[in-house]
């Protein structure tokens, strides 16, 4: 969990994706709810 996180940042960050490809916002926003859907599953409180 924390490791997805941490590259979710990083190419953010880094600008990895290429600024015509516009994929960086998808795959964040698929990333960010495949974790929110994990952590559900152990019943970690919200923020």
């Amino acid at each position: 969990m924390r490791l997805n996180l941490y590259r979710l940042a990083a190419k953010g960050i880094s600008g990895f994706d290429s600024p015509a490809s516009h994929a960086s916002l998808p795959e964040a926003a698929v990333t960010l709810k495949a974790s929110r859907d994990v952590l559900a599953a152990f019943d970690v409180p919200k923020l």
